[in-house]
């Protein structure tokens, strides 16, 4: 929509309740805005790598409001560090590693360019390969891997902390950025703990009553085809008989919305995730077992997404349950699986728009979930 910075300030005080977490290039914005957004305490979320890169700016600027509530050391602010904690650093560790891997898109492109021809490629080679990234996954993408990278990894780790936050805490959260690269890393950030949610959940229920999923195993010549994805040796697919993955959401969880808004000096868009608490339990799963979604299956993982289609049977609704192959980090030894770096690459579905309703909800439908 387009951007109406009266109405952005209007809007405000109808986030009493949220955390709001800043990004860089908000600096433009008036007096009126930063007024309203720091008239609450312990509302706006500053993480350090946001700081670090605002530095240069306030620097230039020592009468910005937000230098001066810095400066003051106002009640609204909160300033997050990384975590440090054996769960958090290691999830953050995890999400932010695959979201950074989005960047790299052109970069591996050009290195198999470069291995198959022994040369560079020409400018208009280099455009064909930008615009082959680009059908395949689109102009958010290809941006990403077009404009320089943060050294600092800010947009990636403003995505995770947020949606960390919201879960983890139950309160609702915000983005405020005026950067679309920021927007499209908070969406692959909840697509990626969505699938390792549905991971999570259906592994319970699978070591608890695995017979009721029919499980089916895979032969070794068949999953040995994806040797890069996956270990040969005890693939199963489970069957989950005539039921979605939502129907195995648990019916007691605590609701808690997670949004980004980007405000540009144009239009503003915003995007909003109906997160649950209960997804928390995936970060404490990720640290527990250096990366999988599930803790109940002997190290075998559980995988809702990208299942190959040849693992299918035609018409049934299954999940993959096998050992990944992965890569580990020295330092903690949290490991990438194979499949969650292609799953990040993968364009995944397009954002859906949700038009509103034609009449007024009514009080309780506003109210709760």
């Amino acid at each position: 929509m387009p951007t109406d910075v009266q109405a952005l300030v209007e809007h405000l005080p109808l986030h009493t309740n949220h955390a709001l977490f800043i990004d860089t290039n908000l600096t433009w914005l008036p007096q009126e805005w930063w007024d309203a957004l720091l008239s609450q305490p312990a509302r706006v979320h500053v993480t350090a790598r946001v700081l670090r890169e605002l530095v240069p700016f306030l620097q230039r600027n020592p009468g910005h409001p937000l230098q001066l509530a810095l400066e003051h050391k106002s009640p609204a602010i909160v300033l997050r560090a990384d975590p440090d904690d054996a769960v958090g650093s290691k999830a953050f560790q995890y999400y932010a590693n695959l979201l950074g891997r989005r960047r790299h898109l052109l970069a591996a492109a050009v290195q198999r360019f470069e291995a198959d021809h022994g040369r560079e490629p020409t400018r208009e080679e280099l455009v064909a390969l930008k615009m082959k990234l680009q059908s395949f996954a689109g102009e958010r993408t290809l941006r990403l891997n077009t404009k320089p990278a943060s050294p600092n990894h800010t947009d990636e780790a403003l995505a995770f902390f947020a949606v960390h936050h919201a879960v983890t805490t139950g309160q609702p959260t915000k983005i405020f950025s005026g950067d679309l690269d920021v927007e499209e890393q908070f969406y692959s950030m909840l697509r990626l703990l969505t699938a390792h949610y549905f991971g999570l959940i259906l592994g319970r229920q699978y070591a608890a009553d695995f017979t009721s999923f029919r499980p089916r195993p895979l032969p070794a010549a068949l999953v040995a085809k994806y040797d890069h994805m996956f270990e040969p040796s005890n693939a199963t697919m489970m069957d989950l008989g005539g039921k979605g993955i939502h129907d195995f959401i648990p019916k007691q969880t605590t609701f808690v919305p997670v949004s980004c808004s980007t405000i540009g000096k144009e239009y503003t868009s915003e995007i909003t995730y109906g997160a649950e608490t209960t997804m928390a339990d995936v970060f404490r799963t990720k640290a527990a077992t250096l990366g999988l979604s599930t803790d109940r299956l002997g190290g075998r993982n559980v995988h809702p997404w990208m299942v190959p289609d040849d693992f299918q049977v035609p018409g049934s609704n299954g999940a993959l349950i096998a050992f990944d192959k992965s890569i580990a980090f020295p330092d903690t030894g949290m490991r990438l699986a194979h499949l969650d770096i292609a799953m990040t690459m993968w364009p995944g579905d397009p954002h859906a728009r949700i038009a509103p309703p034609a009449e007024p909800l009514p009080p309780w439908a506003t109210a709760t979930r």
